[in-house]
């Protein structure tokens, strides 16, 4: 089972698709990766109401591209699909997000801040639960590393080709905006 202390349902991530599956929600619905593997995910709501969701894999082989935590808000889980990511609403299968990144290198949460963070290999986004929060600008040439959170601040390295060096950045994720991009940004 996940961490579901902040939540107002339970998930649990399946290896396998159960046999008592009937009904598996394929997300995306539409368009590319319809009906594609993915992560699968069991959602079990009060009153004895589960669902189970196929949620479609990115291009990213890589095992550590797989991440899935609570938020924003009680109501939602945040998916990392090797390289895809989303944000649904477990009380309903219909109401997801497609985060626009691509692919996906790495994810967080800030559940102090209700935030779920993103990020590819040049920029960062946050979503609260209304939607997308904030969106960096292009922060690296190519290659975002060592993101975290240390309590007050997101910190990183972004590559700066120019320079052939990785440089510190540091967000504030109360609102995007950021210091120590790559040159020629």
């Amino acid at each position: 089972m996940g961490d579901t202390a902040l939540l107002n349902f339970e998930y649990e991530v399946l290896e396998h698709l159960p046999g008592y599956a009937e009904d598996i929600i394929y997300i995306p619905k539409q368009g590319p990766g319809v009906g594609r593997d993915g992560m699968i995910i069991q959602f079990s709501l009060p009153q004895n109401i589960y669902w189970i969701g196929m949620f479609a894999f990115g291009e990213l082989n890589n095992r550590n591209s797989l991440n899935v935590f609570p938020g924003p808000g009680k109501d939602k889980l945040s998916i990392v699909s090797r390289g895809e990511a989303y944000i649904v609403t477990a009380k309903d299968s219909a109401s997801f997000v497609h985060v626009g990144l691509g692919p996906v290198y790495g994810s967080m949460p800030i559940p102090q801040m209700n935030l779920s963070i993103f990020y590819d290999s040049t920029q960062v986004v946050a979503y609260d639960e209304q939607g997308l929060a904030w969106a960096t600008n292009r922060i690296s040439w190519d290659g975002l590393r060592k993101v975290s959170y240390n309590g007050t601040s997101i910190i990183g390295e972004a590559w700066d080709s120019p320079e052939d060096a990785w440089v510190i950045f540091v967000i504030d994720p109360s609102d995007g905006s950021h210091t120590g991009v790559a040159s020629c940004l």
